[in-house]
């Protein structure tokens, strides 16, 4: 049956075969790997720019920021400026 492994750290995963000959006697074994250490840091990268994006996002007090539709209209916002003196919040049509 193959065995399988994962490094949590990083690295690599493999599976590990039992190689037997004729007689079905064991004689070694057969390892195939992969080297995930690139994907595990692109992901650990992507985690930490997420996680600084939010929390920039999260203490703007002076600024909106929001997404559109390419038609313009106001999909989604964070808000901030409203706690501004003089600021408003702008409509659907994005003025």
């Amino acid at each position: 049956m193959p065995r399988s492994s994962s490094n949590r750290s990083g690295g690599a995963i493999g599976v590990c075969l039992p190689v037997r000959n004729e007689a079905g006697a064991g004689t070694g074994f057969a390892v195939h790997g992969i080297d995930q250490t690139d994907r595990i840091r692109a992901g650990f990268l992507v985690r930490d720019n997420d996680q600084r994006l939010e929390l920039l996002l999260g203490n703007a007090t002076d600024c909106d920021v929001g997404t559109t539709d390419p038609g313009g209209r106001v999909l989604d916002r964070l808000g901030g400026a409203e706690a501004s003196p003089g600021s408003r919040r702008p409509t659907s049509s994005g003025t």
